[in-house]
């Protein structure tokens, strides 16, 4: 089949399914999505995180990256 390219609006429902355990909202919302760029077979995704808490946001990144790779196939993240 053809290969479609994930829409930016695909990939932010996802993310804001995502809940920022720091403010109980998703990432979305939460205005964390600092750049998302979306090339045919690659998502490149910035979150924007306060540096002391990089630990917290390790696995919500992590989460987010499976997200989007569950979407398309052969996504890269």
């Amino acid at each position: 089949g053809r290969m479609l390219m994930l829409s930016r609006d695909t990939i932010l429902d996802a993310l804001a399914k995502i809940i920022d355990p720091l403010t109980g909202t998703d990432l979305v919302n939460a205005k964390l999505i600092k750049s998302l760029d979306i090339k045919s077979d690659e998502v490149r995704l910035l979150l924007e995180i306060d540096s002391a808490q990089e630990k917290e946001y390790h696995e919500i990144k992590a989460a987010a990256e499976t997200r989007i790779q569950q979407l398309k196939d052969d996504v890269k993240v």
